[in-house]
């Protein structure tokens, strides 16, 4: 009888760090050449990441915090320091899920000539992006925990770092769901 759903071998946890271990040095290598090309031929570089993110919670501050008047739960005392500090927690989150599972998800695809030519393992694919992802990420949470000291005194204030060990293997694994698909298609 054949087989209808072929579980790949990402599933089971031995295996799949197994899988990462013997490919360690390639995923380094591809997390290195994934982040030179991202700001290569820019103009400010590496500056980018530091800059989006300031530009980003600049925008978001001026627009919720003074226009609308918006603050962080029932607390008005906190003002707009305060409610842009809890802002940019939920966006420094938001952005490291979105950048991995926005780049996990079209990988297959993006390395098409890797993956038709030669033999390649395709479950490193979603953790290349997420190595990139983290990679970028750590450049709003230097600058969440640099600039935002005040956040932290706020009482029920979100701690990100407490999320992340649960999001970033769903971020990784919902990028991977596309690519399950894809096999089991084929």
């Amino acid at each position: 009888m054949k087989q209808l759903l072929h579980i790949p071998p990402l599933w089971h946890p031995f295996l799949l760090s197994r899988i990462l271990a013997g490919n360690a040095s390639l995923i380094l290598h591809m997390t290195r050449r994934q982040l030179a090309l991202r700001y290569k031929g820019s103009i400010l570089g590496w500056f980018w990441s530091l800059a989006q993110p300031l530009m980003m919670l600049l925008v978001y501050t001026f627009v919720f915090g003074i226009i609308f008047k918006a603050r962080w739960g029932n607390m008005p005392e906190s003002g707009t320091g305060g409610f842009a500090a809890a802002m940019f927690c939920g966006m420094a989150t938001f952005n490291l899920f979105s950048e991995t599972v926005n780049g996990a998800a079209p990988s297959v695809l993006a390395n098409a000539n890797l993956v038709k030519k030669v033999v390649f393992p395709l479950e490193i694919l979603p953790v290349i992006h997420l190595a990139s992802a983290v990679v970028l990420g750590a450049s709003w949470f230097l600058l969440l925990f640099a600039g935002a000291p005040s956040v932290w005194q706020v009482p029920g204030s979100p701690f990100p770092c407490r999320s992340l060990r649960h999001m970033l293997p769903c971020a990784c694994g919902t990028g991977m769901v596309p690519q399950i698909i894809k096999e089991n298609s084929s």
